[in-house]
């Protein structure tokens, strides 16, 4: 059992973990709309066939960490090659375009702003993640950094606090005389 404010502190760690998550959601979904909404887009300008199916395909497969937008523009090029060597080399150069301002724009602006996890701690993560549970692995990592980092504040706090007021508390006593 916990006391009261244990369980107090305690539900309030699980509902900053809880939001870290849901905003972490969001950003990878916002993410995988903008990189869907690109490529069919560039697609359908370019009379690509199936081109709302690219678009699909390539936000569903951008919500997989590092590897997931490569695979999917990928597939759009190749898709864009059926249909013409012009657009297949215009889909490549937007593709690979894309993808460079995702990974150094796009990304971390909105993971910054979601879950608060620099940069190099996603990046770490995601390598661990994918290097221990593989593509689930991966698709954990930024989340489990950002509740790992929400308690981790929450663990940092609580010790500063306790540390200041057993300093409060010697100070009191050795000054009192």
């Amino acid at each position: 059992m916990l006391f009261r404010s244990q369980a107090d502190r305690s539900r309030e760690v699980f509902d900053q973990v809880n939001g870290t998550i849901a905003r972490w959601t969001a950003g990878v979904l916002f993410i995988a709309v903008i990189a869907g909404s690109t490529i069919g887009i560039s697609a359908w300008i370019l009379g690509v066939p199936f081109a709302l199916a690219l678009a699909l395909l390539v936000g569903l497969l951008d919500v997989i960490p590092l590897i997931g937008a490569t695979i999917g523009s990928t597939i759009a090029v190749l898709v864009a090659l059926t249909h013409s060597l012009t657009a297949g080399i215009v889909m490549l150069v937007l593709a690979v375009g894309y993808q460079f301002i995702e990974n150094h724009v796009i990304q971390p602006i909105v993971m910054r702003k979601s879950v608060d996890v620099s940069p190099f701690i996603v990046l770490v993560s995601v390598l661990v993640g994918a290097a221990l549970l593989g593509i689930v692995g991966a698709l954990l990592a930024i989340p489990v950094a950002g509740s790992v980092q929400v308690v981790l504040r929450k663990v940092l706090e609580s010790r500063r606090s306790r540390m200041a007021a057993e300093r409060e508390l010697v100070g009191d006593a050795g000054g009192g005389g």
